[in-house]
């Protein structure tokens, strides 16, 4: 049985982020990703498990700091939804993290080429998740691997747990 490791994330006060999109077809990836992220200093972290019908062109994203994809959907080909967010005026310029089983070069190099931010290969721990996130939305944090004796003036400081 894998031992829990906690994290206590340092997220600047008044550093809230505004929204995230997760989008992948792994039901329990999903959530655990949402909590962890609404833990970690987003204010909305969104969930579908496609876009279906939804015009992705014309969709406001005005309000995503940035856009989680899971690669692997056998649903919905996510390069093509990658390309089309990168195409919306109000996606274009939003980071985008891609997930992926596949650790080929060439699947690395199509989620880049399409306007992927960073890769990550799954499994992976949900710490490196929240690193990769921070480094392409350009936001200062840092892990303690143990409670804060006081919580000083300037942070905030917030568990996550990994099963």
């Amino acid at each position: 049985m894998k031992k829990s490791s906690v994290y206590y994330l340092r997220v600047e006060k008044g550093e809230k982020m505004k929204k995230a999109v997760i989008i992948g077809s792994a039901s329990l990836l999903n959530s655990k990703i949402q909590t962890v992220l609404q833990k970690s200093g987003f204010q909305k972290a969104e969930v579908y498990k496609n876009l279906g019908n939804l015009s992705i062109k014309r969709h406001d994203w005005s309000e995503v700091e940035c856009f989680v994809i899971d690669l692997d959907n056998a649903d919905q080909d996510m390069i093509a939804v990658i390309k089309e967010l990168k195409e919306n005026d109000t996606s274009k310029d939003v980071p985008i993290l891609s997930l992926s089983s596949n650790a080929e070069l060439k699947t690395l190099k199509r989620a880049i080429a399409a306007g992927c931010s960073e890769f990550l290969v799954k499994p992976f721990e949900m710490s490196v998740l929240l690193q990769r996130i921070y480094k392409i939305c350009k936001k200062e944090f840092g892990f303690d691997s143990k409670e804060p004796e006081k919580a000083e003036e300037s942070t905030e400081s917030m568990s996550i747990a990994e099963e």
